[in-house]
């Protein structure tokens, strides 16, 4: 049972700010995490101490440090658990598999044409589970956690939680559930190589895809910001997806299915310029009104059309309110970013209470290849 903050929430434990950070980092030392927790030496022994105990990380001797007069320096590193952490992503036309290491490495994935829309939350979670079993064949990795991610489209159409509790059956090990534009945000508070950042105090994230959702992480916690601000008496969530984007080049006359089909097409510009600059001024919206350090976009809305991050900048610039605009990042590739935000899910638990998931995989001691 993961008690310690809501989905993609900073490390809150000593035990899971010390594991955030030796993934991150080849080797640290005691003092190297102080620095970059900001906590007492104390406090960073037992967490280490736990560490140790549970086997995520393991000690370097070979890499002994030796200053002054004073003892050596033993660093750590992240240890090979030999575990396997699932991360599933669920959209309203088809969902992704992943099977990650604790370090984030990919190890198997799978793309399912499973549509949400087309099943109840217990039968896809059957399917779902089915598709995880085939990954795990011939695996020498144990499964230990799981993390579930949903378009906004699905959530609203059946409960996410039965799916998750039907994995936690199938599977008995830690299963985590959030939106997907919260694990888009994951992905990006995951990477931060110190937690003393000063960029990072305020992350707020975008996802323009068959859905647009916008998520905060800041000092009250991680969520997402909902209902966004409204566009031409719309939902801005609908609004802008791409279903209604390619509905209105349709009406045009000018046929798509995907983005990148038209995005070179100078009839289509005007259709697609405006959606961008629209997300542009919903963004400039909330980046005034919240203030984040760094802004990051993902989804086809900018990955197949390679006009539309120097609008959205742009559109940024001209309509947000602040004397420091935020940092902009983009997740590159659609491929790429479902990744991202499977790997995000599936480490999710593990990177927020380490030890919880270590319990459920004290007798699995195998080791992926």
């Amino acid at each position: 049972m993961l008690t310690h903050g809501t989905a993609f929430s900073r490390p809150q434990t000593p035990a899971a700010k010390t594991i955030h950070l030796l993934r991150l980092h080849e080797t640290m030392t005691r003092a190297e995490l102080m620095e970059y927790t900001g906590l007492s030496q104390p406090t960073i022994t037992r967490a280490v101490m736990a560490l140790l105990d549970a086997g995520f990380i393991t000690e370097r001797p070979d890499l002994t440090r030796i200053q002054g007069r004073g003892r050596p320096t033993v660093p750590f590193e992240l240890a090979e658990t030999g575990w396997a952490h699932a991360g599933i992503v669920i959209g309203s036309s088809e969902s992704f598999v992943g099977l990650f290491t604790t370090a984030g490495r990919l190890l198997r994935k799978q793309h399912l044409a499973l549509s949400a829309a087309d099943f109840s939350e217990a039968d896809l979670g059957e399917h779902l589970a089915a598709a995880l079993h085939r990954l795990l064949t011939g695996l020498p990795c144990p499964l230990v956690s799981i993390g579930l991610t949903t378009s906004e489209l699905v959530e609203r159409s059946w409960d996410t939680n039965g799916t998750a509790t039907r994995l936690r059956h199938h599977f008995g090990v830690p299963t985590a559930t959030s939106s997907v534009a919260t694990a888009v945000l994951g992905s990006e508070l995951h990477s931060l190589k110190t937690l003393n950042n000063p960029a990072a105090k305020s992350v707020m994230a975008l996802l323009a895809d068959e859905f647009v959702g916008i998520a905060l992480s800041d000092a009250q916690g991680t969520r997402q910001l909902s209902p966004l601000p409204a566009t031409h008496s719309e939902l801005s969530e609908t609004a802008l997806s791409t279903e209604h984007t390619l509905g209105a080049l349709q009406r045009r006359g000018i046929d798509a299915t995907r983005i990148s089909d038209v995005a070179a097409d100078p009839a289509a510009r005007g259709i697609l310029d405006s959606r961008i600059q629209q997300l542009g001024a919903m963004s400039a919206e909330l980046i005034t009104q919240f203030q984040p350090n760094t802004f990051v976009i993902a989804g086809t809305a900018f990955t197949e059309d390679p006009a539309a991050p120097k609008l959205f900048a742009d559109a940024v610039r001209q309509h947000a309110g602040v004397a420091k605009r935020p940092q902009l990042r983009m997740i590159p590739g659609s491929a790429d970013a479902v990744v991202a935000i499977g790997r995000a899910a599936a480490l999710d638990p593990v990177l927020r209470e380490p030890i919880e998931v270590s319990k459920s995989s004290r007798s699995k001691v195998l080791t992926c290849a």
